[in-house]
């Protein structure tokens, strides 16, 4: 932490001495007067100095606009996509109805033995490879009715299967804290 300090005095003291300097060899040139591209540089360093001395107002800055140029900084871009992001994982679990996330979930645990096919069955595979959380490894078509095979033998999570199960995991815990407190 101390060190994160002397680097900021450092940094804050180059800064001042370089504008002084610059300022001081353009007023003793030979008649070259401050103009505003120079009164700039020196709004810039001192814009600079500011930010190494209180370095929270930087994280409450969330633009900087000037001269027909707007800078948007990043980490509030990327907050802004976290919460779009946060907000379509609260509605992927609403929209998957309990049997197919129970089929996610079970190809990530890997607890796909003894499943029963039939028509609902091949169904739930088949929305959940429409919307890309799984994929066949053998046709879902081959599942038969009333007869017990292994889920991992036809279908696999897809990349994008396996971002959602974390997800899945916390909405399954939350529905389930939430029918203890309703029990109490």
């Amino acid at each position: 932490m101390k060190t994160n300090i002397y680097l900021r005095i450092l940094v804050g003291a180059s800064i001042v001495g370089l504008t002084l300097a610059y300022t001081v060899a353009r007023l003793l040139g030979k008649g070259h007067p401050l103009e505003p591209v120079n009164l700039g540089l020196i709004a810039i360093a001192a814009v600079c100095l500011l930010f190494l001395i209180y370095p929270a107002v930087l994280g409450r800055l969330h633009s900087i606009e000037g001269a027909g140029i707007k800078i948007e900084l990043l980490e509030e871009r990327q907050k802004q996509q976290q919460l779009q992001l946060d907000e379509f994982a609260l509605i992927l679990p609403i929209l998957l109805p309990a049997f197919e996330r129970k089929h996610l979930l079970n190809l990530a645990s890997g607890e796909t033995k003894g499943y029963v096919g039939n028509d609902t069955l091949r169904l739930e595979l088949r929305r959940l490879r429409s919307v890309g959380l799984i994929r066949n490894t053998k046709p879902i078509g081959y599942i038969s009715d009333g007869r017990e095979f292994d889920l991992a033998d036809f279908v696999q999570l897809t990349d994008l299967g396996r971002r959602w199960v974390p997800r899945l995991l916390d909405y399954e815990r939350e529905i389930a804290s939430e029918g203890d407190q309703g029990h109490r």
